[in-house]
C-alpha cells in the first residue's frame, strides 16, 4: 500500500482504484500459489519429522501416527519438512484468499473522492472538497509560474506539439510522448535541491500520486567530462530523496546508440 499513498492537504489518503487492484492482484497471486503448491503436494507423505542432535550429529527420525518411530534419512526429512509447509502455506493462503473475496465483493464503487461528482456545476463551485479532484490538481499546476532554463540564441531548437521549443530531437519525441498520453509537464523548470539549482529536462505532474517527478534525457554519453557531471547530479537527486525509478527517470544516448524507444514508452506507462 505504501506506494500508492497519497497525502492531501493534510489527510492522509489512498487512491481507491489502487487499493482495489492491490487486493484484486493479491487474490491472483493467492490462488496461483494455492495451486502449484497442491500440484506439488504428496499427499501420501504423512508423519512427523523429530530431529535430534546426539554427540555432534544430526539423526533424523519419523514419528508415525500411532507413536511409532523410524530412523530416515536427511533427504526424507527434507522431504516431509517440505510437505508440512506447502500443506500450511495452502491453508493460510485459503483463509486469506476468503477474507479477501468478502472485501472485493463489498468494496464500495464509490470513495470519497468521487461524492463531489454528484452535485451539479453551480453546487459544485460552493463545496470545498475534502479532495481534490485530477482535473482540479492538473488545472492549478499547469496555471502556476516557474522559472524555466533560458534557452539559447546560437543553436537550432525544436518545437514540440505543445508549442514549447527543446534543445534536441530526442526531447522533441518525449515532450510529444508526454503530451500524448495526457501527462502534464514543464520543461527545464527551476529545482532547487539542497541549495543547488537543477533544471530537469522535464518536471512532471504525477497526477496519480500527487507528486512531481522528473525525466532527464543523457544525449551525450560518449563525453567524459558530460557523464561526470550527469552522475554528480543523479547523486543531488538522491541526496534529496529523489530516486532512480521513483521520482527519477533517465533515458540516454550516444553517437552509435540512440534513443530507446521501448525505453520510452514504458516510462510513459509507469506515469499515466
Amino acid at each position: 500500500l505504501a506506494r500508492c499513498k497519497v497525502e492531501r492537504k493534510g489527510f492522509n489518503m489512498y487512491d481507491n482504484n489502487d487499493i482495489l487492484q492491490l487486493l484484486q492482484t493479491r487474490r491472483k497471486h493467492l490462488k496461483m500459489l494455492i495451486e502449484k503448491k497442491s500440484r506439488g503436494l504428496d499427499e501420501t507423505s504423512c508423519g512427523k519429522v523429530k530431529i535430534a542432535h546426539i554427540k555432534g550429529r544430526t539423526y533424523y527420525f519419523l514419528i508415525l501416527s500411532d507413536g511409532s518411530k523410524r530412523s530416515i534419512d536427511e533427504s526424507k526429512a527434507r522431504e516431509l519438512i517440505q510437505f508440512d509447509y506447502d500443506r500450511k502455506i495452502i491453508k493460510s493462503a485459503g483463509k486469506e484468499l476468503a477474507i479477501l473475496e468478502r472485501m472485493i465483493k463489498s468494496y464500495p464503487s464509490e470513495c470519497v473522492e468521487n461524492v463531489v461528482k454528484r452535485y451539479s456545476n453551480d453546487r459544485k463551485r460552493m463545496i470545498r472538497p475534502v479532495i481534490k479532484s485530477d482535473e482540479d490538481i492538473i488545472d492549478s499546476w499547469i496555471s502556476a509560474s516557474y522559472v524555466q532554463k533560458q534557452l539559447p540564441n546560437d543553436r537550432p531548437l525544436f518545437r514540440t506539439d505543445k508549442g514549447n521549443l527543446v534543445r534536441s530531437k530526442s526531447e522533441l519525441i518525449i515532450a510529444n510522448k508526454l503530451l500524448e498520453a495526457g501527462i502534464p509537464y514543464r520543461y527545464e523548470a527551476r529545482l532547487t535541491l539542497g541549495g543547488v539549482i537543477l533544471h530537469p529536462d522535464f518536471t512532471i505532474l504525477d497526477v496519480k500520486h500527487r507528486r512531481e517527478v522528473y525525466w532527464e534525457h543523457f544525449g551525450l554519453m560518449d563525453d567524459l567530462d558530460y557523464v561526470t557531471e550527469n552522475l554528480n547530479r543523479v547523486n543531488i537527486y538522491a541526496h534529496n530523496g529523489i530516486i532512480l525509478g521513483d521520482r527519477l527517470f533517465l533515458t540516454m544516448e550516444s553517437k552509435d546508440i540512440p534513443l530507446d524507444m521501448e525505453n520510452v514508452d514504458k516510462i510513459i506507462a509507469l506515469l499515466v
